[in-house]
């Protein structure tokens, strides 16, 4: 039979002890009541600056839960590359993680350190996230703010909390660069100075874009940009030269002298450097030799008709290629002794070399397009 352990007793003064804690300051919140305000960095409601929102959506792809949908919003007038909408948040679903504020690329949504919010109507937790400068009707001076209020219609302005770091961002802000010949080797001829992307160079570059699509926007040509460096980043140049061709027959000369409208419209140049848009296009026709091969091309069975196209510039060309595929018989008039108009006499050998030019003219001409060169038309054909 087991021995009762022994019980120790204690001092009858020892409850008393407790009394030296009375004097202390509380870890809790004092009675009736102390405000303790929330970390420098803490995550609560979002902010955003509607001012430097581009609508990209970036926020709502990421969401893990779901929390946020882009919404219209008809009053604003989006500039070129810019959509008129803006993330609203359902805190229902929202659990507070940040990824929404690392991922926006103009750095536009950042966390409040509101976080009180209490209602019997669940319709009350979907909110239209602004800031003091669009909102002032909800955003309150502090000395109007009272906490026993506290809830999306009643928030302190200027509490911002959580915002993005360039250094700590889900996105690359600087690009690859792009080897280039040295100076000392420019000055000894006319060869083309951009040496172009490596594969290495390429995927890593092309890993840099968030696929928003703003920049096909903004594209003359909307070309589907997201996809052909989507494709890059899979190692698929056949893929990413099938995309540019959809909309856009000269890739060998855009991907050197295109003004890139697109790259000004990235998001990522709001706040780093766009993606190299341009160079990745260049990477996509410089990787693959034979066009005609790996897009695979035919055009539609023959319509009978005639076109007649005068000039062999970057309109004359794309016109010859669409309306070839449809069918039609094609004749290209250019007083020039090559394709590509002004680009072949304009543009400098080291940025548009007479090579890439005829690699993009010999696959239209490939499909069954005709050339009639030297041949000004009203004077040496009527």
């Amino acid at each position: 039979m087991k021995e009762k352990s022994e019980v120790k007793k204690g001092s009858v003064l020892k409850p008393f002890k407790a009394i030296k804690y009375l004097f202390e300051k509380p870890g809790t919140l004092r009675y009736p009541f102390e405000q303790k305000e929330p970390s420098p960095r803490y995550r609560g409601f979002h902010l955003n600056d509607w001012d430097k929102c581009t609508g990209c959506g970036n926020c709502a792809d990421i969401c893990p839960n779901q929390a946020i949908t882009m919404v219209e919003i008809p009053e604003i007038k989006p500039k070129t590359g810019e959509k008129n909408e803006r993330p609203k948040i359902d805190y229902g679903r929202c659990c507070f993680c940040g990824l929404c504020v690392d991922i926006c690329p103009p750095g536009s949504l950042r966390l409040s350190r509101d976080y009180l919010h209490i209602h019997f109507d669940p319709s009350t937790f979907t909110l239209l996230a602004k800031d003091e400068k669009t909102d002032k009707e909800h955003f309150l001076p502090e000395e109007k703010y009272s906490i026993f209020q506290a809830s999306l219609a009643h928030r302190k302005a200027d509490n911002e909390g959580f915002v993005s770091d360039l250094k700590y961002s889900l996105f690359e802000p600087e690009r690859v660069p792009m080897p280039e010949v040295p100076p000392e080797k420019r000055v000894l001829s006319f060869m083309e100075q951009v040496l172009g992307y490596s594969r290495e160079e390429a995927k890593k570059e092309a890993l840099r874009c968030l696929e928003c699509k703003l920049c096909e926007d903004a594209c003359p040509a909307h070309l589907k940009i997201s996809e052909y460096i989507k494709a890059i980043y899979e190692d698929k140049p056949d893929e990413s030269l099938r995309k540019i061709f959809e909309d856009n027959p000269i890739p060998a000369i855009c991907g050197r002298i295109c003004m890139a409208h697109c790259e000004k419209a990235c998001s990522l140049g709001k706040r780093g450097e766009p993606v190299a848009i341009r160079w990745l296009k260049r990477y996509a026709s410089d990787m693959v030799e034979d066009y005609k091969k790996a897009l695979g091309v035919k055009p539609a069975k023959s319509t009978g008709k005639k076109v007649a196209v005068i000039g062999a510039g970057p309109g004359g060309l794309s016109v010859a290629y669409f309306l070839r595929l449809k069918g039609h018989e094609i004749t290209v008039f250019d007083s020039l002794p090559g394709g590509g108009g002004m680009m072949r006499i304009g543009a400098p050998l080291y940025r548009l070399p007479i090579e890439s030019i005829d690699k993009d003219v010999n696959y239209i001409a490939s499909l069954g397009v005709k050339f009639k060169f030297n041949t000004t038309v009203g004077k040496d054909i009527l």
